[in-house]
């Protein structure tokens, strides 16, 4: 096995929140926002290709990605989760 085994071949089209970034997290995968980005916070549908995602349209919320819930804070633009621990 390979480093080319590793790569996505599959093209898909997928509903996700967009929150100001220029990657989109998808199971397990970080995907590169190719062309413009939203002009603001929300859902968008996505066209994921060869570890690049390139926006289609808003879209509305997905229901299937809301059923887990962190707590914790914010640092800058990054989230801490309360569960975090730093060893000296």
């Amino acid at each position: 096995m390979g480093w080319r085994d590793l790569l996505t071949k599959e093209e898909k089209t997928v509903v996700l929140p967009w929150i100001g970034s220029r990657s989109l997290h998808f199971e397990n995968q970080r995907w590169r926002l190719n062309g413009t980005a939203p002009a603001e916070h929300g859902w968008y549908e996505f066209h994921l290709e060869n570890r690049r995602a390139t926006l289609v349209a808003v879209a509305e919320a997905n229901s299937e990605y809301l059923r887990c819930t962190s707590t914790g804070y914010l640092v800058g633009n990054r989230f801490v989760p309360d569960k975090v621990g730093v060893k000296e």
